[in-house]
C-alpha cells in the first residue's frame, strides 16, 4: 500500500514521466565499480611516444584525479593496483545513515536478498543519547538537536579496539576531570559574535600542557649548554699545541719592541713640524669666519632640538595609543571568555559512538554489533562470494566519518572472520554523496532505463488491472459471478 501510494505521488502530484526504485546501496556498488573500472583502463591504457605532452598531463590529472577518490582520508596508503586485483564485481556496502545502519552484499550492483542485515541504531540515535547525557549533567539540551548533533560530529570518535575503550574508562576513573587527555570545551555559539560551536582545551589541561612545555625547553636549553661547554673544552684541547711558540726568549722580544718604538718616535717628529705651519694658517682664517657663524648656528641647533622634541612625543603617543588597544583587547576577549557558555565533553566523546558496536550498552541485547553484522551478512551468502565480500567491504552514510571508524570495522571484521580470507575496507573521501553519485551515473546508462524504469502509461494500466481484480475479489466475496455466470471454483482460479 505504502509503495503505490508513493508512486501516486510521483506520478499524479509531480508529473514524472519515468520513475524507477532502487536500494541507495546498489548505487553505492554502482559508483564504486565503476571507479575500479575507470582506474583499470588509466592502467591499461598504453601511452604513445608519438603523443603531444599537453595530453599526457591530461592523462596524468585524470589519473591523479581517480586516484584520489580511490584513497580515502583514514587508509593506509591502498595502491590502485592492488585496489583492483579482483574483477568479482562484489562489494559489501555497509551504510550508516541517520536512523539505521544496513549491511547490503551486492553483486554486479544487484543486493543478494538473503544477506541483508540491519541494525537499528544511527546517527539519530547517538545524537539523542549525548543529548540526554548533557541535559542531565550540565546544560538542558533536549531542544537543540542541531548543535548536539554538531558537538557529536566535532568531538566524538571511536576507539581502535574494545580493549581501549575499557583502558580509557579506566583511565578517567583515575584522573580528575579536566586533566583527561580526551576531555575538550565546546564552546556554544552566542548567535551575535558567533554562529558556529567551536572544540578547546579546557582551561586546567591548557595549564599542564603549557607547563610541560616549559619544562621542555629547560631541559632543551640545558643540553645545548652542554653541549657548547664540551665544544669549548674541545677547542682548548686543539689550542694547547700553540703555547709552544710563545716560550720564546723575553730578551729577545724586549729589544725588538724598542726599535719599534724608537723608529716610530722619529718618524712623528718630522710629521709635527710639518702639520705644525699648515695649522697656523688655517687658524687665522678659521678665526675670522667663526665670529659669522656663530649666531647662525645657534639658530639652526634650537630648530633641529625642537624637531627631535615633537617627534619624540608623537612616538611617546603612537605607544601610548597600541597600549591602551592592546588593553581593550584583552579585556574584550577575557568579558567574552567569562560570558560565555561551554559543554564540557569528556567520557561521552568515545562511550556514545561505542553503541554501535556494542548494542548491549543501552539495552539492545537482542541486536548483534556491526562486526558481527557484516560477518552474518557475508556468511549467509553463497560460498563462491564470500571471499570478494571480504576483499571489497564500502563504507558510505555520515557516520562513518567519525574518527577511528574504518580501523575499529576492519579490526573488528578480522578477529570474526575466517583466516582464510583477506579483509579490506574501502572509505571514500565523501562517503554522504556516494550514493548520489552511483545514482546520477545509473540514469545515464540507457539499459538501465529500459530495463528497471516504468513509465507513466505502465503505471495507470497496472492501476486499472489493480482495480479489476479489486472488483472481481469484492464479487467473489459477496456470493456473484462476474461477467456470464461463472461458478465460485472458475472464480477462485481467475483470482489467483
Amino acid at each position: 500500500v505504502i509503495s503505490q501510494r508513493v508512486d501516486e505521488v510521483l506520478f499524479h502530484d509531480f508529473n514524472f514521466s519515468t520513475v524507477c526504485k532502487r536500494l541507495c546501496q546498489c548505487c553505492s556498488a554502482f559508483h564504486y565499480l565503476n571507479l575500479l573500472k575507470e582506474c583499470k583502463k588509466w592502467e591499461e591504457q598504453p601511452l604513445l611516444q608519438e603523443e603531444v605532452e599537453d595530453e599526457m598531463k591530461d592523462v596524468k590529472e585524470k589519473k591523479d584525479m581517480l586516484e584520489d577518490e580511490i584513497r580515502s582520508k583514514n587508509s593506509k596508503a591502498t595502491s590502485l593496483t592492488t585496489w583492483m586485483d579482483d574483477e568479482t564485481k562484489c562489494c559489501c556496502i555497509v551504510d550508516c545513515g541517520f536512523s539505521f545502519t544496513h549491511v547490503v552484499p551486492t553483486f554486479d550492483a544487484r543486493a543478494v536478498q538473503k544477506g541483508i542485515r540491519r541494525i537499528n541504531i544511527g546517527g539519530k540515535i547517538l545524537t539523542n543519547l549525548l543529548k540526554e547525557q548533557i541535559s542531565y549533567r550540565q546544560w538542558n539540551m533536549m531542544d537543540d538537536f542541531a548543535i548536539v548533533n554538531s558537538v557529536k560530529e566535532d568531538t566524538c570518535f571511536i576507539s581502535p579496539k574494545r580493549t581501549d575503550f575499557d583502558e580509557f574508562m579506566l583511565y578517567a576513573r583515575q584522573t580528575k576531570k579536566g586533566l583527561r587527555s580526551f576531555d575538550r570545551d565546546f564552546v556554544l555559539p552566542d548567535f551575535v559574535h558567533s554562529f558556529q560551536g567551536k572544540v578547546e582545551l579546557p582551561a586546567l589541561l591548557r595549564r599542564k600542557m603549557e607547563w610541560e612545555e616549559r619544562q621542555r625547553e629547560k631541559k632543551r636549553k640545558e643540553e645545548e649548554e652542554k653541549q657548547k661547554k664540551a665544544t669549548e673544552g674541545e677547542k682548548g684541547a686543539d689550542t694547547s699545541g700553540t703555547i709552544a711558540e710563545d716560550n720564546i726568549p723575553a730578551t729577545s722580544k724586549e729589544e725588538d719592541a724598542e726599535k719599534n718604538k724608537t723608529e716610530a718616535a722619529e718618524k712623528d717628529e718630522n710629521y709635527d713640524e710639518k702639520c705644525d705651519a699648515s695649522k697656523n694658517d688655517d687658524h687665522d682664517d678659521k678665526d675670522n669666519n667663526n665670529d659669522d657663524d656663530d649666531g647662525s648656528e645657534s639658530d639652526d641647533n634650537s630648530d633641529e632640538e625642537d624637531e627631535k622634541t615633537k617627534q619624540q612625543k608623537k612616538k611617546e603617543n603612537l605607544l601610548r595609543l597600541q597600549k591602551q588597544r592592546q588593553k581593550e583587547i584583552e579585556r574584550a576577549k577575557y568579558i567574552q571568555e567569562q560570558e560565555q557558555q561551554s559543554l564540557e565533553i569528556s567520557v561521552e566523546r568515545f562511550t556514545i559512538p561505542e553503541i554501535i558496536f556494542t548494542p548491549s550498552y543501552i539495552g539492545l541485547v537482542n541486536s548483534c554489533g556491526l562486526g558481527e553484522a557484516i560477518v552474518q551478512s557475508i556468511q549467509s551468502c553463497d560460498a563462491e562470494l564470500r571471499a570478494a565480500l571480504y576483499h571489497n567491504i564500502v563504507l558510505t552514510g555520515g557516520t562513518v566519518l567519525l574518527p577511528g571508524f574504518k580501523e575499529r570495522v576492519e579490526m573488528e571484521v578480522r578477529s570474526l572472520a575466517p583466516d582464510n580470507y583477506v579483509v579490506r575496507v574501502f572509505l571514500p573521501e565523501d562517503p554522504v554523496h556516494f550514493a548520489w553519485k552511483g545514482a546520477h551515473e545509473l540514469v545515464r546508462q540507457k539499459e538501465f532505463l529500459d530495463e528497471s524504469c516504468m513509465s507513466k502509461k505502465q503505471w495507470e494500466a497496472s492501476k486499472e488491472m489493480d482495480t479489476t481484480t479489486n472488483q472481481q475479489a469484492k464479487t467473489a466475496d459477496d456470493g456473484v459471478s462476474p461477467g456470464l455466470g461463472k461458478s465460485e471454483k472458475e472464480v477462485g482460479l481467475i483470482i489467483m
